[in-house]
């Protein structure tokens, strides 16, 4: 099911000069993680933030079943965020940049709930988000990342209310896991971790 998004982004290549949007977050001080199928076909890759200027990235590794890619940032991060299990339990939170959304600014925070019966090896959850948070972390309420946004199930009630699908980071290959290095870095700033990917 995850691998799904990535087969469609793959398929459909850029126009010429056509940017796509995405999110991803720092997981180390030189390493974003984000949805494999943002940069599927990306010749160019630029991360940013608020407090991060616009940075040249490029693939370190990808798991293309799983939907989760991890990008090398040719910048220091202004914090990072630690994966951690699902607990199963308190609120849940994704942040991200839609679609339009500039990178300067803070990516935009969303509540979420779990949803009863997630497909096998997936995380699924209710929020409401917009096209551009594929890639974005959903967090629990100590600031752990449990999962990457992939893409929707299905559209929910409201413009923007949707059932999504994501890949929980406890399922990511050790290759993917053993980029992430939160130690001695700052943590706990999540904001300043999220990134706007962009692709060309």
């Amino acid at each position: 099911m995850l691998e799904k998004s990535y087969r469609e982004a793959a398929r459909t290549p850029l126009p010429a000069g056509a940017i796509a949007v995405g999110t991803g977050f720092f997981i180390a001080p030189d390493k974003v993680m984000t949805s494999a199928h943002v940069i599927a076909g990306c010749d160019t890759i630029i991360v940013e933030n608020g407090r991060l200027e616009p940075a040249s990235a490029r693939v370190a590794a990808q798991d293309r079943r799983r939907d989760a890619a991890v990008l090398k940032v040719q910048a220091v991060a202004p914090s990072v965020l630690s994966l951690g299990e699902d607990s199963g339990r308190g609120a849940l939170r994704i942040l991200g940049y839609g679609v339009g959304e500039t990178g300067r600014m803070p990516a935009d925070m969303r509540e979420a709930a779990r949803l009863k019966g997630s497909p096998p090896g997936a995380l699924a959850v209710s929020a409401r988000v917009s096209a551009g948070f594929s890639g974005a972390p959903i967090l629990e309420a100590g600031g752990r990342v449990i999962g990457i946004l992939s893409g929707r199930l299905n559209e929910g009630e409201g413009r923007d209310q949707a059932d999504i699908i994501a890949s929980p980071v406890a399922g990511l290959s050790a290759a993917l896991r053993g980029h992430a290095d939160a130690r001695g870095q700052k943590q706990g700033a999540a904001e300043g971790a999220v990134v706007k990917v962009s692709c060309q």
